[in-house]
């Protein structure tokens, strides 16, 4: 009878699990901890076909495998020092120098009419001055100066003028052309010995009049 029972529940219309690793509704542990840390095999209770939808066939009557994906704590130490290593680092000693320089003298007149003065100087070197006055076009004429300290300690010094002929600057840091040959000189006399007698060239260079 107990023989007739078990036949009696393997109809077509109740298919059986193929070789459940756990009982219905029972977890089997995995092989070891590891990427993947647990593997379940769960097999659902078995429901008759005709009280079950066509879409739910699949999961009601067979074993379901889920893997749960845990990362273990090596590798998320591991992910932290890299993230700890690579991370910038500041030491001391490539740390610039935000000492704030202090101003000795800071002093502005300005009048309106183009007449102004001003003079500026710090603690480090840094000095300039400028004085305006109009000029024939309505701009302000300036004469000035201004010097600063370079870096092999020395002093940068530029004296200048801005006016109607544009900015003239005279300091020691301008570089200066090299003195014209003998040559060069007596070719830009004569030049302008024949000038001065009418003499006139065209674009290529070549005199027109004798």
């Amino acid at each position: 009878m107990k023989l007739a029972t078990q036949r009696a529940s393997a109809k077509p219309g109740y298919p059986e699990p193929q070789k459940c690793l756990a009982s219905q509704n029972q977890t089997a542990r995995g092989p070891a901890p590891g990427l993947f840390d647990r593997f379940s095999l769960t097999c659902p209770p078995r429901l008759p076909m005709s009280k079950i939808g066509k879409a739910e066939r699949c999961g009601a009557n067979r074993c379901c495998f889920r893997v749960n994906f845990l990362l273990p704590p090596q590798i998320i130490f591991a992910c932290l020092a890299a993230l700890a290593v690579a991370a910038p680092q500041f030491q001391e000693e490539f740390r610039p120098d935000y000492r704030p320089i202090a101003i000795l003298r800071d002093e502005r007149e300005d009048y309106g009419d183009g007449n102004f003065r001003y003079e500026f100087e710090t603690e480090n070197g840094i000095l300039t001055n400028a004085v305006g006055t109009p000029g024939s076009q309505g701009q302000s004429n300036i004469q000035g100066f201004f010097r600063f300290p370079l870096d092999d300690g020395s002093i940068a010094e530029v004296q200048y003028v801005a006016d109607e002929l544009g900015y003239q600057p005279v300091s020691n840091l301008i570089p200066t052309p090299h003195p014209l040959p003998a040559h060069a000189i007596e070719q830009i006399r004569f030049a302008e010995e024949l000038r001065a007698q009418g003499a006139t060239w065209d674009q290529y260079g070549f005199r027109l009049t004798r």
